[in-house]
């Protein structure tokens, strides 16, 4: 039964995949781009933005990457993995270097993040490649002999410090998304959190992607430690990179998994994994522009700023609970006239008391009902005897 279920949830995503693709203009599948691998600490990378793992610069000034690089190639969905020398940046160092050096131009990098699939423009200002002692950007510096050809290391973007890779857009789907945490799973006691993501993990084991690949992985890890000599000696331990989407931060987690923590799995957790679970957009990160540019989405953050006096925001007087209706009063509102009323009433209640008023109107309804004029302990008269009765 969950054979048959797992077939419908395939058949599903990929109907879903096939009528995405068919509906957009650039199909993520069969792009591929410069993908971000390194970003240098306190560099021009950092500095305008450049994320690891998750940007792809797809290309430079309006001119697509892909165009620079020989046609006919292959490129292996392994981002990790040694492919065919076939990858000649020459042309495409050549492009960088006259726009910098001859042209005098800014460069404008057309970013893809794997973040919910955004796309924006870098522009980087020219003088900020000339900033220092009239350090250029490097002609040509790649060295095949001691490089992978696949792999644009720093001295092709000198100034930038950044290394990037020739990558399909489609790697940027492999993640795992953690769905639930069992309690006292390695999982759980590693700080794994539900709605969290699952990158990689140490030695790039989880770069080809796959559904089965992150438990694959693991159960590996865990075999081979039980056939190592320091199995007993020292604990079974691998080091996921995680992402969390709330705090937009990727950190190192050290999960020691074993089998006799009480529960199912290695792990302890539940992971989903295809369409469905692809990493959503950092809402505002990216687009400063819109609408919503005001609002702050960090933790602990104020969404709604309003200042007193803006345009189409009126002020807040002090008193904010202004009542709508008041609560009638007694000593305002004058008595109800009383029908059949024979003579005015002796009694003048203070209109302060309330309790004065309601003896003055127990007085009226006495004297309305006759009750006044009938004294305790007599009989009444008998009825009067008209003509015709017997």
């Amino acid at each position: 039964m969950f054979g048959f279920a797992k077939k419908i949830v395939s058949t599903l995503e990929t109907q879903a995949t096939n009528y995405l693709s068919a509906g957009s203009d650039t199909s993520t599948e069969n792009s591929v781009g410069l993908r971000v691998l390194a970003v240098d600490k306190n560099s021009l990378g950092e500095k305008y933005g450049f994320e690891s793992w998750f940007d792809f610069i797809m290309a430079i000034n309006g001119y697509p990457v892909v165009s620079f690089l020989q046609s006919g190639q292959s490129h292996d969905s392994n981002p990790y993995a040694r492919q065919e020398q076939s990858s000649d940046y020459t042309r495409l160092l050549e492009f960088l270097a006259y726009e910098v050096n001859t042209n005098k131009s800014d460069l404008v990098l057309r970013v893809w993040s794997a973040k919910g699939a955004v796309e924006r423009d870098v522009t980087i200002p020219n003088h900020e490649f000339t900033a220092d002692k009239n350090e250029q950007l490097d002609d040509i510096s790649i060295s095949p002999s001691t490089q992978d050809g696949n792999v644009v290391q720093n001295s092709a973007f000198k100034r930038l410090q950044i290394t990037l890779q020739l990558t399909p857009l489609s790697t940027a789907g492999y993640v795992w998304h953690v769905m639930r945490v069992h309690p006292n799973s390695p999982a759980y006691h590693a700080g794994i959190m539900p709605d969290e993501y699952i990158l990689n993990c140490e030695g790039g084991l989880l770069a080809t992607g796959g559904e089965d690949l992150l438990g694959r992985v693991i159960q590996s890890v865990y075999n081979k430690w039980q056939q190592s000599a320091t199995s007993g000696a020292t604990p079974c331990s691998v080091v996921l990179y995680v992402y969390n989407h709330d705090y937009d931060a990727v950190r190192p987690v050290t999960v020691y998994p074993n089998e006799t923590w009480g529960g199912r799995g290695l792990l302890g957790c539940d992971i989903g994994y295809g369409l469905l679970h692809k990493i959503p957009e950092v809402v505002g990160k990216y687009h400063k522009d819109d609408d919503d540019s005001d609002v702050d989405l960090t933790p602990g953050g104020v969404m709604f700023s309003a200042q007193p006096g803006a345009p189409d925001v009126p002020a807040q007087s002090d008193n904010v609970l202004q009542p709508a209706v008041r609560a009638p009063s007694f000593a305002d509102t004058p008595a109800d006239p009383v029908a059949r009323r024979k003579k005015a009433s002796k009694y003048v209640a203070p209109k302060s008391d309330l309790q004065s008023y309601f003896e003055e109107e127990t007085a009226k309804s006495k004297l309305i009902d006759g009750e006044g004029k009938t004294t305790h302990g007599t009989v009444p008269a008998p009825p009067k005897i008209t003509k015709g009765q017997s």
